[in-house]
């Protein structure tokens, strides 16, 4: 419960750039994609194994996403209703495939999040794997789910100078979520910028209706 309102809380539930961290809010639940899930691509060990690899580590970043949500929703002192997730980095393209797939998360802030086109990938690959290499991959592209969120629901927050994620990427996340997300440019390279955290905090409690300051004096931000 809120302590100073004494009304239900609303999570912010956090994906970071890196396997194992979060900016802030619970540590989601885990899961383990199983092996119907993960199929060899060829005969090739080398792509066969990066494709995989590649795969598995969305679907179990997809998982434990969606099983972060049915950890928030089973805790009485959380408003089920206010649930929004906040991702970094490849945590935002994980947020940007949940986007598309769970309704039960109101609002998605996605900062430095870009995908190149599947397409893109295979295409260095021998032309002999290709289409089963987009067959694979295409399960978990952010490009393919995030056109199915719905509108006003998600933020992207983009750096002009990102030294990681190519602006083509970027572009392309932003045309693939359409009407579903307002984009923002800072001034900044890929990890967000004061201004953009800021911009996040603002933005998501406007989407979940909560009331500012929650906490009076209390800090804020990752």
């Amino acid at each position: 419960m809120n302590p100073i309102s004494c009304e239900p809380l609303s999570p912010i539930q956090a994906s970071a750039g890196r396997p194992g961290r979060r900016l802030n809010g619970r540590k989601p639940a885990t899961a383990k994609a199983s092996a119907s899930d993960i199929t060899s691509t060829s005969r090739d060990p080398l792509w066969s194994a990066a494709a995989d690899a590649k795969n598995a580590a969305e679907i179990t970043a997809r998982r434990r996403a969606r099983r972060a949500v049915d950890l928030l929703q089973s805790l009485p002192q959380v408003d089920d209703d206010r649930i929004a997730l906040v991702g970094w980095s490849s945590g935002a393209r994980v947020g940007a495939i949940v986007a598309g797939v769970d309704d039960r998360v109101k609002a998605f802030d996605l900062l430095s999040a870009g995908s190149p086109p599947i397409e893109e990938y295979a295409s260095q690959a021998p032309a002999a794997l290709r289409p089963a290499i987009e067959q694979q991959l295409g399960a978990v592209d952010p490009l393919r789910w995030v056109k199915l969120a719905r509108p006003r629901t998600i933020l992207l927050q983009n750096g002009t100078n990102d030294e990681v994620v190519p602006r083509a990427a970027l572009d392309a996340l932003a045309a693939a979520a359409g009407k579903a997300a307002e984009v923002r440019w800072y001034d900044q390279g890929h990890a967000p910028s004061k201004a953009a955290w800021a911009d996040q905090l603002d933005w998501t409690a406007d989407r979940l209706g909560v009331a500012r300051p929650i906490v009076k004096g209390a800090e804020s931000g990752p």
